[in-house]
């Protein structure tokens, strides 16, 4: 697990890296750009939570296209906002009022491990918790430690009193396969023979993108 305050380690290239991303604003690959201008909010759909509320009016104070999802009819779990089109689940921490400490990196973690589903990418919102920025770091730590193969989530975004952080999955790196490997002369061996003594058999190369 990472310690308290760290950055969550990147896990190995056939899982996925989650990585910080410095403007927590650009976390969401809607795929509009927004030049700064305000998007809208729309909650025809279903009236939002407070704390949906506040995430929402964010989103919206950002460029974004918001709207309320409206809840499943057959009982299933569904996300809560559609951004710009890409569905957004948010969670939320209740008050310090009704328990008796902070969240911290396992509060955390366990939000993430209840919206993994629900969407691709999730906001977790404070307000009012006592949640710190090292709880929120120390949480997702521990989900792109443990959970690393885990890949249905892509970005994940906690807005806390006095801090905004997020974090992205990189996409996961494919194995290319390329056709065998021979030398000069070389043939492939009949059905049912096995290849000449003192010839090694034939390899698949393989390779990693970006390398």
């Amino acid at each position: 697990m990472s310690g308290e305050g760290s950055e969550p380690r990147p896990v190995g290239p056939d899982r996925g890296e989650w990585r910080p991303v410095q403007a927590a604003a650009g976390a969401l690959p809607c795929g509009h750009r927004h030049d700064h201008a305000a998007g809208t909010l729309d909650e025809r759909a279903r009236r939002l939570s407070h704390e949906e509320l506040a995430v929402a009016d964010r989103l919206a104070a950002e460029g974004h296209q918001v709207r309320s999802l409206p809840e499943s009819r057959r009982g299933g779990r569904r996300a809560d906002l559609s951004v710009c089109g890409v569905p957004v689940e948010v969670k939320s921490f209740a008050p310090v009022e009704e328990r008796r400490t902070p969240p911290g990196g396992r509060s955390v973690f366990n939000k993430l491990v209840d919206a993994a589903g629900q969407a691709r990418h999730v906001v977790l919102i404070d307000r009012g918790s006592g949640l710190s920025a090292g709880s929120a770091r120390q949480g997702m730590g521990r989900w792109a430690l443990v959970t690393g193969a885990d890949d249905r989530l892509d970005s994940v975004r906690v807005m806390g009193d006095g801090f905004d952080l997020a974090w992205t999955r990189s996409a996961r790196r494919e194995i290319e396969r390329a056709p065998l490997v021979s030398g000069p002369g070389d043939r492939a061996p009949e059905r049912g023979r096995a290849p000449e003594r003192g010839r090694a058999p034939a390899r698949r190369q393989v390779a990693w993108p970006g390398r």
